[in-house]
């Protein structure tokens, strides 16, 4: 048995020894360097291959024929480049050139814009939660020079209307305003791009509409499936963070605490609007405790009355010159084809539960926060409904206690629909929200797509590394012709 670990200008990816590139034919193009670990140890080699697999081939599922896996045209299939430049920062902000309501049901109104090219390449961006809402920071993942960019807030959140309704609102309800949404922009096929929530849509959406999807890029994989839910809301999550678990179940009566989700979901579908704002802030403020990888510099210490902030005397001692030079730059911009050098964390010294969750989101440096950041015209168009914090805490506990509307592992069941689509997944090491093992039970099941694991990042897009690897993919797919 081998195992062959395909090298890139970043991190390994692991590609188990079913689909080894030696069973790939020999006419295909692109070039990548392998590592092979024999009994004898290890030795490389320039080996031809592809992204797809053969009929026939690893670990069972449909397959294709090369002219469809290949993609439009049976042209060269996707490979991700690994000498692709990309400085690792975000593309500078830009407006829309496009903006509308498009009436997806009697009830339902999603509120879209569009940027960048408009004669590009369309990619559609699908935002967390759910109920999250999309923000202009979104747009600035992609090259406005090439791609034409779709943005949209899905049903009940952002600008859509009504907002927080839990009517006529699950998952393939959204499956369908997406297609609706590509047919209305006169799109024939386009490439999607979700985080969190937004993987679990973009892969039902995938396996509904294979012909439309051109290829995913996919950030901090969540499956929606029972175990997943109970990590965050039962057993899992709350050993990691204690005190903000302790500050969570605060807002519930004693007797509520065995079941968190029930509780909340209580709470937030009731009609007492006090009680409904209290439940969705300390909903939402867990959530975002959860959210970013701790670089904080602060030592979290118990002074006999309450927990106070101290800075690290190893921080404190640290602190030089050229570091606090360093504060002031941030990242700095790295060579073409590297990691951009990162610049100290920032400091945060509010609640308990925020130190433990590391640097703090500004409001709209999150998917998952997007939406309390919303413009005045966002609120006007909505007036009379729920604020946007209610009504993302409605929303993802609707979709919670409802299982997300799938039936039992139902988006892993249904990959072999989608495995001839091109697909990059970049997960974080320390996603406390998203568990990297999510990331490992897909690409499992789909070992064609690029598993990009980033150390030193947690769940949030807007981590460096991961920043730079969701730039970067969006960079590969460039190449990719739809």
């Amino acid at each position: 048995m081998e195992i062959v670990v395909r090298m890139s200008a970043c991190a390994p990816v692991l590609v188990p020894a079913a689909v080894s590139t030696s069973s790939l034919p020999r006419r295909s193009v692109p070039l990548v360097r392998t590592l092979r670990w024999t009994r004898g140890g290890t030795r490389g080699r320039v080996q031809r291959t592809r992204c797809y697999r053969e009929e026939g081939a690893g670990s069972g599922g449909a397959s294709s024929s090369p002219e469809q896996q290949s993609g439009a045209g049976g042209k060269t299939p996707f490979v991700l480049d690994s000498e692709v430049t990309t400085s690792g920062n975000l593309y500078p902000p830009l407006q829309s050139h496009k903006k509308g309501h498009l009436q997806v049901s009697n009830l339902h109104s999603v509120y879209y814009e569009v940027f960048g090219n408009p004669n590009g390449r369309p990619v559609v961006f699908l935002h967390g939660g759910p109920g999250a809402g999309c923000s202009d920071r979104h747009a600035r993942f992609f090259d406005p020079q090439h791609y034409r960019i779709v943005l949209f807030d899905q049903r009940g959140c952002g600008k859509s209307t009504p907002r927080g309704c839990l009517e006529e609102n699950t998952t393939w309800d959204l499956v369908s305003d997406i297609e609706q949404l590509r047919q209305h922009l006169g799109v024939a096929k386009w490439l999607v791009m979700g985080g969190s929530w937004g993987v679990t849509l973009a892969l039902a959406y995938a396996q509904s509409h294979p012909d439309s999807v051109a290829g995913l890029i996919l950030r901090g994989v969540c499956l929606l499936r029972p175990q997943e839910i109970d990590w965050f809301y039962k057993q899992g999550a709350n050993a990691l963070y204690p005190m903000a678990w302790e500050e969570l179940l605060s807002v519930l009566e004693p007797d509520e605490r065995k079941d968190v989700l029930s509780a909340y979901y209580k709470r937030l579908t009731g009609d007492d609007t006090s009680i409904q704002q209290r439940a969705a802030q300390a909903w939402l403020r867990w959530e975002m405790g959860l959210s970013f990888f701790s670089k904080s510099p602060y030592l979290v210490a118990w002074n006999g009355k309450k927990y106070q902030n101290l800075l690290s005397p190893l921080v404190a001692g640290a602190e030089t010159t050229e570091s606090s030079q360093n504060k002031e730059r941030g990242p700095q911009r790295a060579p073409a084809g590297q990691p951009p050098t990162p610049g100290p964390a920032p400091t945060s010294s509010s609640t308990t539960s925020q130190t433990q969750s590391s640097s703090q989101p500004s409001p709209s440096s999150s998917s998952a926060s997007s939406s309390t950041s919303e413009s005045s015209s966002s609120t006007s168009q909505n007036k009379g409904s729920y604020s946007s914090q209610v009504a993302q805490a409605r929303l993802e506990s609707h979709y919670f206690i409802n299982g997300g509307f799938f039936d039992d592992d139902q988006l892993i069941q249904g990959v072999p629909k989608m495995r001839h689509i091109p697909g990059i997944i970049v997960q974080g090491r320390y996603d406390f929200v998203c568990p990297i093992a999510n990331a490992f039970d897909l690409h499992r099941a789909w070992p064609e797509a690029y598993l990009r694991i980033v150390p030193n990042a947690g769940h949030s897009m807007y981590d460096e590394g991961i920043l730079y690897e969701l730039v970067r993919a969006a960079d590969s797919f460039k190449n990719l012709k739809y």
